[in-house]
């Protein structure tokens, strides 16, 4: 397999996955301008963070990653099938448990506040988990097609319908507006994927069954439930110290993960998903010869860690020195207020710390379960969840720090999970090498962090957007010149 194949698999899914992202910034400028960082939004994100929790467990992180190497000897429908039976069910009966139990939920990660108003949001936020997990559950199938773009565009059509309610009902029904919104994007994302699905010849309806491949399948699922679990609840953890760090926290964190969590998606999601898909290959072809294989993936890890870092240091720059201006370009207006920018800003300056740990850690992550040493992939991320709990909690209640030391948390997590998973696999220098290719670009950087700290290019004004958008262009031309048009 060839390096720009290789390129252009991360090149098509990261801008599926880009187009989705830029919309949910246009959603998340909409919630801010209809209703700033308020006790509503406050009791919507708690809410809303519940059934996310589920649906990264039960779909999209560890669904794929067990998922897709069970398919690298072949499409076997009766197991495919059996598969989707039992995650349809799973997800309904979560939903709900979730709504009946909203109230209890609730109480146990809020101090208070909107509790009352959180847990009627999330009787209804429980429905959409379905939606997600039918989803997930397609877009692993059009993964294992190699069809990339097509299995991430549906949270686009999620974003868009999500917009669509906000514009035309946000004055009438309140923060309602999102909720109805969500579910009816839920169910724009099901019909696309069912069609997509269609299409590619991956449609095939649920079947009752517990096969031996089956049993297998979710015996692997295990560790991969319980370390993504792990790490949902550190977003429970956060949410329970962020309501304890007072009124505004846990919104003003959510919108400064949405604009970290753009270049990580595009990056750390786009490398990670395509790496996996070829790794799945690479382990079918070459499982015979152990060193034929481990030179494979090896190679695999080198090439994609490089395509990661490109990325990931100029969007760290950004984020780093261009943090303010880039808040309230997105951000502030209509009831999002200048106090409100500014801690926001600071928040996204300590997410992006960890930028470059969240892109990589992903990939680090891939060798444990190409080569199924789930459990021992589950202990290690236990590392993030520690950090992220220890951290806030002697920040927030031993030395009363702000909520800042949250974000933080989040970033030190990452850098210690990410070099733990890299230095027990024996890939650190993988990466470092990976880097080391990348010094060409020193020159680069260090003109892209100048430009961004000009005086008239951080106003917040059509220049600091001309800006953003002139250097995102620059780095994708590159990226089509070193790693696309190239044939190495």
């Amino acid at each position: 397999m060839s390096r720009r194949l290789l390129a252009l698999g991360t090149f098509a899914s990261a801008l599926s996955i880009l187009s989705s992202r830029l919309l949910g910034f246009v959603r998340e400028v909409l919630t801010a301008y209809f209703f700033g960082a308020s006790a509503a939004t406050d009791a919507f994100f708690l809410a809303w963070k519940i059934p996310n929790i589920f649906r990264r467990v039960l779909a999209e992180g560890g669904l794929e990653k067990v998922f897709i190497p069970f398919l690298k000897e072949g499409f076997d429908k009766n197991f495919v099938r059996e598969v989707f039976f039992w995650l349809l069910l799973s997800s309904l009966g979560v939903s709900i448990l979730l709504s009946l139990l909203s109230g209890e939920i609730i109480s146990l990660i809020s101090r208070g506040g909107d509790g009352n108003l959180a847990s009627t949001l999330l009787g209804y936020l429980a429905f959409y988990l379905p939606f997600a997990v039918v989803s997930a559950y397609f877009s692993a199938l059009l993964q294992y097609r190699k069809s990339f773009f097509l299995a991430y565009f549906s949270s686009a059509l999620f974003n868009l319908t999500v917009i669509g309610f906000l514009l035309l009902f946000a004055e009438r029904l309140g923060i309602y507006a999102l909720v109805w919104g969500v579910l009816g994007g839920g169910l724009v994302q099901v019909l696309f994927s069912l069609a997509v699905a269609y299409r590619k010849r991956v449609l095939l309806p649920p079947k009752a069954g517990f096969g031996f491949k089956v049993k297998k399948f979710f015996k692997n699922l295990l560790p991969s439930f319980g370390s993504l679990g792990v790490g949902q609840i550190s977003t429970l953890a956060e949410a329970f110290f962020a309501t304890h760090a007072g009124v505004g926290v846990l919104s003003g964190l959510y919108y400064a993960f949405r604009l970290f969590q753009l270049p990580v998606s595009v990056i750390g999601v786009s490398t990670s998903r395509v790496n996996l898909s070829y790794l799945s290959t690479a382990g079918s072809r070459f499982s015979k010869d152990p060193r034929v294989l481990e030179f494979t993936l090896k190679k695999y890890l080198l090439r994609t860690g490089e395509i990661a870092l490109y990325f990931a240091i100029p969007a760290l720059l950004g984020l780093v020195l261009f943090s303010q201006p880039l808040v309230e370009l997105v951000y502030k207006r209509g009831a999002f207020g200048g106090g409100d920018a500014e801690r926001v800003a600071l928040y996204l300056q300590l997410y992006a710390l960890g930028l470059p740990a969240a892109a990589l850690y992903p990939l680090a992550a891939n060798i444990f379960y190409i080569k199924e040493r789930f459990y021992l992939g589950f202990f290690l991320s236990t590392l993030w969840l520690a950090v992220e709990i220890l951290l806030p909690a002697v920040g927030l209640f031993l030395l009363h720090l702000g909520g800042w030391v949250i974000a933080l948390s989040y970033s030190l997590g990452g850098w210690i999970t990410f070099l733990t998973l890299a230095g027990v696999s024996r890939s650190l220098n993988l990466f470092l090498r990976s880097l080391w290719r990348l010094k060409k670009f020193l020159p680069l950087w260090g003109l892209t962090a100048f430009v961004l700290l000009l005086p008239p290019v951080r106003d917040g004004g059509i220049l600091t957007l001309l800006t953003v958008a002139v250097v995102g262009l620059l780095y994708l031309y590159l990226f089509r010149k070193e790693y696309i048009s190239k044939r190495r």
